[in-house]
Formats: C-alpha cells, sequence, structure tokens
C-alpha cells in the first residue's frame, strides 16, 4: 500500500525507495501553514535547501498577493521518477531535473498554482514565473546573490521594476 499520493512506481510498491519526511511550521499572516516534503535519502541536502526557501517564500508570497494562501498544508515531493515539475491538489511535485540541481524559481512557480488554480494557459504561466522575481524585487523576501540569480536566470527575466506595482487581485471580482 503506498504511503503517500506519489508512491506509485514499481520501486515503490516494491518498497524498494527509502522516503523520508521533513516536517516544517510556515508562519503565514494569519494561521501556520504545514509543509511537508517526502524525499529519498540520497537527496536529504536538496530537500532541505527546498523546505527553507518555503519557509521564505510562501508568507511573501502571501503577503504579495494580499490574500491568505488558500491551502493550509502542502506536501512537497522530490520524485525521480517525475519528467517535469507540476502542481496537484495536495502539494507539488518536483522532477528528476529539479532534483539533482537547485531550481528554487520552479517550486515557487508551483506554489502560485495554489492561487490560480492549475491552469496552463499563457498567462497564469507567465505570472507565475513573474511573481517570484516580482515579490523578491518588491523587497517582501531577502534577496541574496544566489537565490536572486536562479530565479532571474531561469526565467530570463533582466528587470521585474515598475513605477507602480499593482495588486495581483482586483478587489471588484471578489464576489462574481
Amino acid at each position: 500500500k503506498a504511503l503517500y499520493p506519489h508512491q506509485s512506481t514499481e520501486a515503490d510498491k516494491k518498497g524498494k525507495v527509502d522516503w523520508h519526511t521533513i516536517t516544517r511550521k510556515v508562519t503565514m499572516q494569519s494561521f501556520e501553514l504545514n509543509l511537508y516534503c517526502h524525499y529519498e535519502k540520497k537527496r536529504e541536502n536538496i530537500a532541505l535547501y527546498y523546505v527553507n526557501n518555503s519557509l521564505l517564500y510562501l508568507p511573501a508570497l502571501e503577503k504579495y498577493m494580499g490574500e491568505e494562501f488558500p491551502k493550509d498544508e502542502i506536501i512537497l515531493i522530490l520524485n525521480e521518477e517525475e519528467d517535469h515539475a507540476y502542481m496537484m491538489s495536495y502539494g507539488v511535485h518536483m522532477a528528476k531535473r529539479h532534483i539533482k540541481t537547485k531550481f528554487p524559481a520552479v517550486l515557487f512557480h508551483e506554489f502560485c498554482h495554489f492561487y490560480f488554480g492549475g491552469f496552463s494557459s499563457w498567462f497564469v504561466e507567465g505570472v507565475n514565473s513573474f511573481l517570484p522575481a516580482a515579490i523578491m524585487e518588491n523587497g517582501l523576501m531577502k534577496k541574496t546573490e544566489d537565490l536572486y540569480n536562479r530565479i532571474f536566470t531561469t526565467w530570463a527575466f533582466k528587470s521585474t521594476k515598475t513605477t507602480y506595482d499593482e495588486p495581483v487581485i482586483d478587489e471588484s471580482l471578489r464576489d462574481r
């Protein structure tokens, strides 16, 4: 029997994958979000990297959006069987290429889908890619050189600074 939603490969079914879990509480504006990161033991360092960056990014995302984060629990799955990263209702899957090296921009992009849904329209994908850069440029998240470079080079941004930064959620559309 699979312990987690991502355990569906033959190796998982035979119990050959040694899954570990990191559990953290993320302090949001009005609640604590439970973050679970499932990973193979050999990927502990990258798991800690993604968890620590999630602790910084999720509260910054909520503040930037001006709207309570829509989930109280996220399962982050680092699964080398996956070919691409994606968001599911329970959490985020990171693919093998994102596990072997650090791609925080991709993780942050997937977190944004919790606000905009799992849509793959060009608009939603573009906004989700842009938000981490905008959050960092607007001082809502500590701007380390490494993180800044990883976000800006992943999406090939040159600048996100604007003279006036409109809120992402239009209050006039809230009750429609």
